[in-house]
């Protein structure tokens, strides 16, 4: 499916990797809080945080706006509002409208959850400068715990139960250093984030044709609702684990960042791999 979404979008002027982002995101939103992965780190959930780097005209929004039109086509997930404020997350995650159940593979019984996606083409509608509060909340909802609790303006609490939150968005590079303060790295909030960066504008024809597409985009759509509706455990080959491990256990301090703020994001690239390996699975595959 990422191969596919990524010829689908090949006449729009964004850089291949904005474009391959992207389509791994739309698949991590898709699969909701439906399917996971045990491991020794419990039940892990391939929601991810995705953030598109780059200066005004390299083509953020043009890797992003498709994979939010297609997402919006397909009806099955939640999809935050493009003008949705920090503020706004919790009331719009907590909605009837993204209360969502799925059958627990112990009890056999309904479960409820909420799910959403957020799809942005700028980090700071979303975020406000310098909002460390915030930012812890975006930081227990990347954990997928059993509940969120937050104390509303009135004195009440807003309580949300088994949340799940994923990202795709955009940002400049001078307005990420401003939106994210020093005490952010050290909070986790960047750790969190897999920020891809791109500094070459790609030229294509102007002249995008969309006759051209639509076999494809129907055949994108049709997948990703077989995406939106899988469910339950990844299972693993012995082979896979066992690269797994080697990499986490002797590889992965060699090639690790070095750079002062990305101490936080280093120890959590396990995560993302567990992550990403759910999301290229069931890209090749539903059989889970």
């Amino acid at each position: 499916w990422i191969a596919a979404f990524e010829k689908y979008t090949d006449e729009m002027p964004a850089p291949l990797m904005f474009r391959k982002w992207a389509a791994i995101a739309g698949i991590s939103i898709s699969l909701e809080r439906r399917c996971w992965l045990g491991s020794s780190m419990s039940r892990v959930y391939p929601n991810l945080y995705v953030l598109l780097v780059a200066n005004p005209g390299v083509g953020k929004d043009m890797a992003i706006s498709p994979m939010r039109d297609l997402l919006c086509e397909v009806g099955q997930v939640h999809i935050a509002p493009t003008s949705m404020t920090g503020k706004g997350l919790l009331d719009e995650l907590a909605s009837a409208e993204a209360t969502k159940t799925r059958v627990n593979e112990l009890t056999q019984q309904l479960e409820e959850y909420h799910a959403m996606g957020v799809i942005v083409p700028e980090l700071g509608v979303l975020i406000p400068a310098n909002d460390l509060g915030f930012l812890s909340i975006v930081n227990e909802l990347y954990n997928c715990g059993t509940e969120l609790e937050e104390r509303t303006r009135g004195g009440g609490k807003l309580r949300i139960v088994r949340p799940h939150l994923a990202i795709l968005s955009g940002t400049q590079p001078k307005f990420l250093g401003a939106l994210l303060p020093e005490a952010a790295y050290g909070m986790g909030f960047p750790a969190r984030l897999i920020m891809v960066y791109s500094g070459t504008a790609v030229k294509v024809s102007p002249f995008y044709n969309t006759k051209k597409h639509t076999a494809l985009r129907d055949s994108l759509v049709s997948d990703l609702l077989t995406i939106s509706e899988m469910s339950g455990p990844f299972g693993i080959t012995e082979e896979a684990q066992a690269a797994i491990e080697h990499w986490h256990l002797h590889l992965s301090d060699l090639d690790k960042p070095t750079h002062g703020r990305l101490v936080h994001y280093c120890t959590r690239r396990i995560m993302h791999l567990l992550k990403l390996c759910m999301i290229i699975a069931a890209s090749e595959s539903n059989d889970l």
